[in-house]
């Protein structure tokens, strides 16, 4: 039976030439090896249900594996065999088969991928995998590699993936793209929604709604990652005004998008699912629209300040994901064939030899490093994308030498509606977020030096601003924020805020300032404000990377204190108020003589560095209102040699700090004068002036 003329595809019009290089190259040997995972999963999963060579079957979840992913699992596997297929080394075996057998198993896959979709089956059964939230993410990566394999495609399967995007394509027919800006940004969910549409728009060429699929396409991408500057703008993309394609912002003005209801890197990353759909328009022989690219450039900037020497993202409000995946910035290195920067390619470079060196020193895990989820997929999207893209549109010439990276990102940044300030030097970073939300406490910092080995991670919960626990028995309610002040200097920044904890009957006021030379200090003072039993305080906590998984980190983490080397025993006190880590990060507290490191192996092995003050669980302290709980500094010294932490920690202790009026103090950290306001300002007075003594809330430094 003929095909419909709508359901008609032409072939991709792949180039002859090759213009990826010898980026292009390195992207395809890890392709091949993600492929040889890939390949392995699927014998599993064919064998375990009792199938035959080629005759694979998406199965269900199971282990932790939502029936979701392992469908995306499929159809990423679907893209990633029909890339080496077409492209790979010609006699070169690929992941470990022939490039013939490479073929076979990309249409296998297409084959199970499509046939789990509604039009081809019950409706009831696959809608918990083909919801139209994600429905067009899935139909660009089956159908990506369902494209490049057309013509080895049986005509019945060729008719369902047809079928399957103009039934999904549809769905968005008469929907406007939404925008949220604070908790849920629709960024990376109009992103993929766009790459499906794009998709769509490429392959059906006959199709009567392709144009209005092609618009929409627009209107989603240039919706994923606007800010409130272009919502009001006239300027033109794709033929029409900014201001007639957004109701709304998804990005905050710094580029920066917040998730899950915190700022997220991940979904920053999530430009590459834009991006990709300039993939689509190449191999249908058209022009790739703006709006394939609006914003992405700006986001990655954005998302290049958030990064880390070992290819992760700073995390600077915690994150709900493994905070080890290199993958996620992989992907969205797929703008730079189309935005090309030396600073941009260089970061492309370093996560892409980080990710070599994965796979050849830790074989057995995933190329990204993730190990909290079962598959690998988002890896498989970034090589298979930053080779396609590299292939079409060629890649950057340049390149800035990798150890100008860091110096080239030196800034600092204060972002108020997201609720965080950054300072990175050439060779340390600090971050404080003044974050929190009803269900959750994002209010953290972290100082830690810039290196591959990374010993620091944010983690929600309370780093650096420490816990306390009022009665044992009762979940303490969220944390909340009630004032903040924060201010900028082009060499460092300061953070002051004020804390209800416990449930509004502990107050906790505290100050970040980050200084110049990369150094951070760290203030807190804490008030009872109904009479309370105090069961345990900690502050200055910190949680440190230990795990020699990580290809970066090549010997168990050194411990030294005042006692000289430590052997931790997991929970138990160390008497002292400093430590050095690794002969490289110093951290000195005043308020504290003691402190724990208690080990972890969920996930990563870290180990969390508290320092004590103030009741136990046997013998709780008793606080009268307004009676002070606690005052605690801790300064946190990247780069720093035992002998210095320890010389500093001498110089400290008999300085001490000051107190001035209305909890204004002050420390003496030389070559500056550190001051943080940590009390209640005073009332004005009766003409309307300032108190003498009323604290500016501010936290900053001076240099006499």
């Amino acid at each position: 039976m003929a095909t419909r003329r709508e359901y008609l595809v032409g072939l991709a019009a792949v180039p002859a030439e090759d213009r990826s290089g010898e980026v292009g190259e390195r992207l395809l040997r890890l392709l091949s090896i993600q492929a040889a995972h890939g390949l392995r999963w699927v014998a599993e999963a064919t064998a375990e249900a009792g199938g035959c060579d080629g005759g694979f079957a998406v199965p269900s979840g199971k282990d932790m594996a939502w029936p979701l992913h392992v469908l995306y699992n499929a159809a990423t596997n679907a893209y990633m065999f029909a890339v080496l297929a077409r492209f790979g080394v010609p006699g070169v075996s690929m992941g470990g088969i022939s490039r013939e057998r490479m073929e076979q198993m990309g249409v296998a896959m297409v084959r199970a991928v499509a046939g789990t979709h509604p039009v081809n089956g019950d409706p009831e059964a696959a809608a918990g995998r083909w919801g139209k939230w994600w429905a067009l993410r899935m139909d660009h990566l089956f159908g990506m590699g369902a494209w490049l394999l057309w013509e080895q495609l049986p005509p019945v399967t060729q008719g369902l993936v047809a079928r399957i995007l103009e039934h999904d394509a549809d769905l968005y027919n008469q929907d406007q793209a939404p925008a949220l800006l604070y908790d849920d940004t629709q960024g990376e969910s109009n992103a993929w929604t766009a790459g499906g549409l794009a998709l769509a728009h490429c392959m059906l060429k006959q199709h009567p709604r392709r144009g209005l699929w092609g618009e929409k396409a627009s209107e989603f991408m240039v919706s994923a990652y606007a800010t409130e500057a272009d919502v009001t703008s006239e300027r033109v993309v794709d033929g029409k005004p900014l201001n007639r394609w957004l109701q709304a912002p998804n990005a905050f003005p710094d580029y920066t998008v917040e998730n899950h209801g915190f700022i997220h890197p991940i979904y920053m990353a999530a430009i590459s699912e834009m991006v990709r759909s300039a993939i689509c328009y190449r191999l249908a022989g058209e022009p790739v629209p703006q709006a394939a690219t609006f914003n992405a450039d700006h986001v990655f900037d954005a998302l290049a300040l958030l990064s880390l020497p070992d290819g992760n993202h700073l995390y600077v409000q915690g994150t709900d994901y493994d905070p080890r995946r290199m993958d996620s910035f992989l992907q969205a290195c797929n703008v730079l064939a189309l935005k090309p920067d030396p600073l941009r390619e260089a970061c492309f470079l370093r996560v892409l030899g980080n990710m070599e060196r994965m796979a050849q020193e830790r074989p057995d895990m995933h190329i990204s490093g993730d190990i909290a989820f079962a598959f690998d997929f988002g890896t498989a999207w970034g090589l298979t994308e930053n080779y396609l893209m590299r292939r079409l549109f060629g890649g950057p010439a340049e390149a800035i030498p990798e150890e100008e990276i860091e110096g080239q990102l030196a800034s600092v940044r204060v972002n108020e509606l997201g609720k965080f300030a950054i300072h990175r030097t050439a060779n340390a970073v600090s971050s404080f977020s003044w974050h929190a939300i009803e269900r959750a406490s994002q209010v953290m910092g972290i100082t830690m030096p810039l290196d591959k080995d990374v010993l620091c991670c944010a983690q929600a919960g309370g780093s650096y601003i420490g816990e306390v626990v009022v009665d044992a028995a009762v979940a303490p309610s969220p944390l909340k924020v009630l004032r903040h002040s924060a201010h900028a200097r082009e060499d460092g920044f300061g953070v002051v805020a004020k804390l209800a904890r416990c449930s509004g009957t502990v107050t906790q006021h505290c100050a970040f300032v980050s200084l110049p030379d990369g150094r951070s200090v760290y203030m807190e003072h804490r008030v009872a404000r109904e009479a309370i039993s105090l069961v345990s305080a900690e502050s200055g906590t910190v949680w440190i990377y230990d795990d020699l998984r990580w290809p970066f980190q090549k010997r168990p983490r050194g411990f030294f204190s005042k006692g000289g080397t430590l052997q931790p025993v997991s929970g138990r006190p160390c008497q002292g108020n400093w430590l050095n880590l690794d002969d490289r990060m110093g951290y000195v507290a005043l308020g504290s003589e003691s402190f724990t490191l208690t080990k972890s192996t969920e996930r990563y092995h870290t180990w969390r560095l508290a320092f004590a003050h103030g009741g136990s669980g046997e013998n709780p302290q008793r606080y009268a209102p307004g009676q002070a709980i606690s005052r605690f500094v801790l300064v946190s010294c990247p780069n720093q040699k035992v002998r210095e932490t320890e010389r500093m920690a001498a110089d400290m202790a008999g300085r001490g700090y000051a107190i001035g009026p209305d909890e204004t103090l002050t420390l003496t950290l030389s070559p500056y004068v550190v001051h943080a306001s940590l009390g209640e300002p005073t009332a004005p007075r009766p003409d309307g002036s300032a108190s003498p003594h009323s604290p500016q809330w501010s936290a900053g430094w001076t240099m006499p």
